[in-house]
């Protein structure tokens, strides 16, 4: 493998990324962003170090009860905020389907769901933690050059 296929690692603040712009094919965050209070500051960073056309990979946990980290209104609200800093999602509609999700919960899949199936399934320490969660996750693609997303 050469030096320029390397995947290299890197500790940084999400909100100041250690990169130059434009310089990025992918970025990726999973199950951290609904842990953040700034979405928006967040997402411009990654999109400002990802080059034209790059791809964001995003999954963040949500509770369909409301009663966790985030619930379906703030997740609407962090999809609203991934659209306004120029991303689309490459799977047309799948932001739709949360609110969807809500309505027809027992076709998805929760961590209660596979907690009753498999009690070591749970990740969390406790099952007060799970709280009836499920995952959203989706491929995005900037869609504007950074001096049109700002």
């Amino acid at each position: 493998m050469g030096e320029e296929e390397r995947v290299s690692l890197f500790y940084s603040a999400m909100d100041n990324l250690p990169f130059e712009d434009d310089t990025h094919d992918i970025a990726m965050s999973v199950s951290v962003l609904e842990h953040t209070t700034n979405y928006s500051r967040i997402l411009s960073e990654m999109r400002r170090v990802l080059r034209p056309g790059g791809f964001l990979l995003l999954s963040f946990d949500v509770a369909l009860r409301g009663d966790a980290q985030i619930s379906v209104d703030d997740a609407e609200e962090l999809l609203r905020v991934v659209q306004e800093v120029g991303f689309e999602e490459v799977q047309d509609g799948a932001g739709g389907r949360l609110r969807e999700a809500v309505r027809r919960e027992e076709e998805i899949l929760t961590s209660t769901w596979a907690i009753a199936r498999d009690p070591h399934a749970n990740p969390w320490r406790s099952w007060e933690e799970a709280r009836h969660l499920t995952v959203y996750c989706s491929v995005f693609r900037s869609t504007k050059s950074r001096s049109h997303a700002e």
